[in-house]
């Protein structure tokens, strides 16, 4: 093997090691700024900043844990009667949206199998 040839297969090798690593990199990249798009009106309408003492990872940490709290509550509502039948209304009326209702069902599908 000449010196092009090896050093062909070693780019290659190291684009096999390094790819995955930078894909999850991206990916990981993506959620977090996508989480924050959800914290950002959280932390902004409590104040959170200066609450946390003017520290931005404190107040996101805080508003992540309130929207983890009223998603669980969501999830604790929905488990009651009254929340059954809120939320099977709520179905029903995402349901008569056309665009909409095709979204709605092939999440909520989703959703319902991997529960």
């Amino acid at each position: 093997m000449g010196l092009s040839e090896t050093t062909k297969t070693s780019l290659i090798t190291g684009l096999a090691l390094v790819a995955p690593l930078v894909v999850t990199l991206v990916a990981i990249q993506l959620v977090f700024s996508w989480l924050r798009g959800f914290l950002n009106p959280i932390i902004q309408s409590a104040d959170l900043v200066a609450l946390s003492g003017n520290n931005e990872i404190v107040a996101e940490v805080i508003a992540l844990c309130i929207l983890l709290a009223g998603i669980a509550l969501l999830g604790y509502l929905a488990q009651r009667s009254v929340g059954i039948g809120l939320f099977s209304l709520l179905d029903r009326v995402i349901g008569l949206i056309p665009m909409v209702s095709v979204v709605y069902t092939s999440v909520r599908q989703v959703s319902n199998a991997l529960m």
